[in-house]
């Protein structure tokens, strides 16, 4: 007797819809192609645009930025699922979302038209739960501010000021989230602080520089900067500049244990943005010592971390990656 499987699907249903939810939500990002589309649109209607070009813009975006915001990159599960929607429905995706332009849609129809109608990743009822959710004004567990001058070399930010730090006008912040106790915190955190420490000692560090630091397991991170963080993070924010909603932060990779002082440095001046940043950081690159990067070489994982079972859990996330109120 023969038996007949049925075909699994590539992705879990929740993750494929969730992942096409996040995916719709970077395209209206500020910094995403909703808002150049509309752009672009407007101005075609008193110069002719050449011809493809919207499509063209529609495909960059789409199929190959698409899934590289922070929350959904970071994320291995929601990724792949966003990678397979933009590999398997690019060309539809270009499709609606280009026609939705041409036309003027309001924006309210962009999520029902990708992610049920031309992925079928959702039902209506995950769209109109996913709608009804009201995330504005929701408070996040939160430790306390720092008291007085928060200008160490590791600059403390917590769930309550976290959105304010990272989107000031004119800083280029790097911040690193971390979970104590874990493996790869062990790893990364005393390399931060060395390069935090270097950063502040070169004289004249500039005001438009900060690095930031924010404990992942004692704040709540309120979207959408990492709603999936699971394990240490660190995330480039370039500054912003006046009329930006946001300063599209990118995850950062090259602060390994593998890098080198010298290519870490490189790769910080090389990503900022300010000229005063790049500046000091310029400085840097020629100013430390031998015994730095001997440093640098002998650094060893931290000995004494706290059992990560002391310390408050996150809060559990529903499929949007909202944090549940039941708590």
């Amino acid at each position: 007797m023969l038996l007949v499987l049925a075909a699994q699907p590539p992705h879990d249903p929740e993750a494929y819809c969730t992942a096409c939810i996040r995916l719709v939500a970077n395209l209206q990002d500020g910094q995403g192609v909703v808002p150049m589309l509309r752009a672009a649109v407007t101005l075609a209607k008193t110069h002719r645009p050449e011809l493809g070009a919207l499509d063209a813009l529609a495909e960059e975006y789409v199929i190959e930025r698409g899934c590289k915001w922070y929350a959904t990159w970071n994320n291995l599960t929601i990724r792949k699922a966003c990678l397979h929607i933009t590999e398997e429905h690019g060309e539809s995706l270009v499709e609606k979302i280009t026609r939705w332009a041409t036309k003027g849609r309001p924006d309210s129809e962009l999520l029902g038209a990708l992610c049920s109608k031309a992925v079928r990743a959702c039902s209506t009822k995950d769209l109109v739960a996913y709608k009804g959710m009201q995330p504005k004004g929701k408070q996040y567990r939160s430790e306390r501010p720092p008291e007085g001058a928060n200008d160490g070399p590791e600059f403390t930010a917590v769930a309550e000021t976290l959105n304010t730090v990272v989107t000031e006008i004119g800083t280029d912040t790097l911040l690193y989230l971390y979970f104590t106790g874990s493996a790869r915190h062990a790893k990364l955190a005393p390399r931060y602080r060395q390069l935090a420490e270097l950063v502040a000692k070169q004289p004249g560090r500039p005001s438009q520089l900060r690095l930031a630091t924010i404990d992942a397991r004692r704040n709540e991170i309120p979207p959408p900067h990492g709603l999936d963080i699971t394990d240490d993070a660190i995330v480039l924010y370039p500054a912003r500049q006046k009329g930006d909603k946001n300063s599209n932060p990118r995850p950062i990779e090259w602060l390994e244990p593998e890098r080198s002082l010298p290519e870490v440095i490189a790769e910080l001046r090389n990503s900022v943005i300010t000229p005063q940043a790049r500046e000091h950081l310029e400085r840097l690159s020629k100013a430390y010592t031998k015994r730095d990067v001997e440093r640098w070489e002998r650094l060893e994982p931290l000995d004494a971390l706290p059992d990560a079972r002391d310390t408050p859990r996150m809060a559990p996330r529903d499929r949007s990656g909202w944090p549940k109120d039941d708590l």
